[in-house]
């Protein structure tokens, strides 16, 4: 390991956690999205008892009562304000409906930008583009779970 030459920098180690939608604690793990949000299903423990959150986490299981998941998302030749997360997704470019909002924004290139963002469950099987605030047509990619850790 020592000797690889391909090691992984922090931007390229960045990417790889959102292209793997893997939550941040500075983004995506805050206290407002529990771990089934936030596809971390396969870490919970359903059969463990008398830990804090079991029972809610169970209902949420058993009833299927998500509201929103993390997706990946991608926006190519877009003129995107990067200062910000956090930003507004909606429907159409009306902005007459809000189906999410992004969490973490990662700049590609010079013109394509990928990040993470929380989308409202009953609006991932319509459809798969959507806009920002300022208009910016954004794709959002299918569910990725954390098998792989």
């Amino acid at each position: 390991y020592n000797n690889n030459s391909h090691k992984m920098n922090s931007n390229d180690l960045q990417l790889w956690k959102i292209n793997q939608a893997i939550p941040s604690l500075d983004n995506e793990i805050n206290g407002k999205n529990n771990p089934l949000e936030l596809g971390l299903t396969d870490l919970i423990d359903f059969n463990k008892g008398c830990y804090f959150g079991q029972e809610t986490m169970s209902k949420i299981r058993n009833v299927s009562s998500l509201k929103q998941e993390i997706r990946v998302w991608t926006a190519k030749d877009s003129v995107f304000n990067l200062d910000s997360d956090k930003k507004n997704i909606y429907k159409n470019q009306k902005k007459e409906k809000s189906v999410g909002y992004i969490t973490s924004i990662h700049k590609l290139g010079s013109r394509t930008i990928k990040g993470l963002a929380m989308i409202k469950r009953k609006f991932l099987d319509t459809e798969n583009t959507f806009f920002t605030d300022e208009n910016c047509k954004i794709s959002i990619n299918k569910s990725i779970s954390s098998t792989f850790l």
